[in-house]
């Protein structure tokens, strides 16, 4: 998942010491208290690379049920080691062990996971229940990857790195190993044992920095799909990887689009959601109050939305419908927007399903919300929530088409308010004292959203912060800033900000895949966008809509 801005260096760093390339001792873990325990044990096979060989030894990580990086850790010399401050759960831990290349021969050895498999989604898991755990490893034999990167320009303080990326079982991917490039090679050791595909990145240091050239996958290809498995064994020292970086450009990589906004929605969903998903979300495609709030709500209890008409569900939609075979519908909106019929039709669909209506468009923005929190997750070590409200103006859909995209992707949820009013109605100020966020934004400017409601939204005594912007893709980009996929593939999504279908859906995939969506005009991408999107490493753009919405000079990313 990912989180604003402000919650990312902490996952940054845990995805440095996944890939072995940050140290961090024991004595930066949480503190302990009566209500914690320790994790401890004794990770083998240390051999030659361990036993703290210049300064080196086993790394340690401790993820919650949820993903979360909840500890890590040093072994000692001896491979023993110690962690402490968990509270009782269930975790998953990760054993990594880096070292620079003792000889042209080294191997190194691959990342482990507890239960001794190189899988995140085959680890074993320890339960904490009112005790201390012990849990001890083996490390073994790692692969090496060696080979040549080329650039067509230089830029002062750049530097690339190769990382490869493994498949696990269940079809998700995690990092595995990873090498700078020094001198134009690079000599990659720890490499595990799994399919996995290699990536080819660079960041630049400094102010002005960033990424300077497109991320490439071995063997020249711009995305993780259409690059080439490889899995070495045990011992293989295998050589000839090379790629040549170009120059940063964004490009259009795929178009999901339809004969009209319900195949599209259909196609949206098909993308990326599998059979049996938890959830479905089904709104108003005609008319866009209701569905502006589903989108994040969906994405943070795993599936999709889709639209139909309030007296149909097309074609496409039950096609759809079929393939998911979901285990509950969720209806957006009162019979109006969704009506009796419909609702009766769409029930054949899954063994639940429940209409989440109200007096008007606010009353159902605030029940999405309550029905939302509960999935996103607090922080792992103070228990505190991250929740994060984003108010925008019910009376348009602009903004709130960007806000759903961001909520989606950043642990939020969207609040339709009146923004012409200078403070929030008895019912909103109820719903944040209940759900006690982390931070409130409003989303807009004075024209959309009156002034007067930042003091009002202070005085509740939650962390407070206003996004604005010329236009509404100001508005879109300067959300980007803030609300960002930090997906290993992360793709950035494109809809058409003068209509509202196509954004409905795609806040939800957005959303899942740990991306973020960005409105555009019809005929040309934002120059913030794209600037957006080259600080974030995210070349890659994917088009929600067909050509009538996002013509030629979206598909080559002309900037506007």
């Amino acid at each position: 998942m990912t989180r604003i801005r402000s919650a990312i260096t902490a996952t940054i760093m845990a995805i440095g010491l996944v890939a072995g390339s940050v140290a961090v001792s024991t004595s930066s873990a949480a503190a302990s208290d009566s209500a914690t325990h320790a994790i401890s044990g004794h990770v083998a096979n240390l051999s030659p690379a361990g036993q703290n060989s210049f300064g080196v030894s086993a790394h340690i990580l401790v993820f919650d049920e949820n993903g979360n990086y909840a500890q890590w850790g040093d072994a000692d010399w001896k491979g023993n080691y110690r962690l402490e401050g968990l509270k009782d759960g269930d975790y998953r831990i990760q054993f990594t062990e880096y070292h620079s290349p003792y000889s042209a021969d080294d191997v190194g050895l691959a990342p482990t996971w507890w239960g001794d498999t190189p899988f995140r989604s085959e680890a074993k898991v320890l339960t904490i229940d009112g005790a201390d755990e012990v849990a001890d490893v083996g490390m073994v034999a790692g692969a090496s990857i060696k080979g040549v990167v080329d650039t067509t320009a230089w830029y002062s303080d750049n530097v690339q790195r190769a990382t490869t990326y493994i498949q696990n079982p269940d079809g998700s991917w995690e990092r595995g190993a990873e090498a700078t490039v020094t001198n134009g090679s690079y000599f990659m050791i720890g490499v595990p044992a799994a399919p996995q595909v290699i990536l080819f990145s660079d960041y630049t240091n400094g102010i002005g920095g960033g990424r300077m050239y497109s991320p490439q996958y071995w063997p020249n290809q711009p995305t993780r799909s259409t690059a080439k498995v490889i899995q070495p064994a045990p011992g293989d020292q295998l050589t000839g990887y090379n790629a040549t970086l170009l120059p940063w450009a964004a490009r259009a990589v795929q178009r999901i689009s339809g004969a009209d906004r319900f195949e599209a929605s259909a196609n949206i969903s098909a993308s990326h959601f599998s059979a049996g998903v938890p959830v479905v979300f089904v709104a108003d495609g005609t008319n866009y109050p209701d569905a502006l709030s589903a989108g994040p709500v969906a994405a943070h209890l795993g599936g999709p939305v889709l639209l139909v008409t309030p007296g149909d569900v097309p074609a496409p939609i039950a096609s759809e419908l079929n393939r998911l075979k979901p285990q509950k519908i969720y209806v957006v909106g009162g019979p109006n927007s969704v009506n009796n019929s419909t609702y009766s039709r769409l029930a054949q669909f899954a063994p639940q399903i429940e209409r989440i209506g109200g007096t008007d468009r606010y009353e159902v923005s605030r029940k999405l919300a309550l029905l939302a929190a509960p999935a996103i997750t607090p922080d792992p070590t103070s228990g505190e929530s991250r929740i994060q409200v984003l108010f925008a103006d019910g009376r348009g859909f602009a903004d709130a088409l960007s806000a759903g995209s961001a909520a989606a992707s950043g642990g939020g949820v969207v609040v339709l308010v009146n923004g012409a009013n200078s403070k929030l109605d008895a019912p909103t100020t109820a719903l944040i004292h209940q759900l006690q966020p982390e931070s409130a934004w409003v989303i807009g400017g004075p024209n959309s959203m009156s002034p007067a409601l930042d003091d009002n939204i202070r005085s509740l005594g939650v962390g407070f912060n206003r996004i604005a912007g010329a236009t509404r893709y100001d508005v879109s980009a300067e959300l980007g800033d803030y609300f960002v996929g930090w997906g290993e593939d992360s793709n950035a999504y494109l809809a058409l900000g003068s209509n509202f279908p196509d954004a409905l859906s795609g806040a939800a995939l957005a959303g899942a895949t740990d991306a973020i969506l960005f409105i555009t005009p019809s005929d040309c991408v934002p120059g913030r966008v794209l600037d957006r999107m080259k600080t974030s490493g995210t070349p890659n753009a994917i088009l929600l809509g067909g050509p009538n919405s996002l013509g030629a000079g979206v598909e080559q990313m002309r900037r506007c």
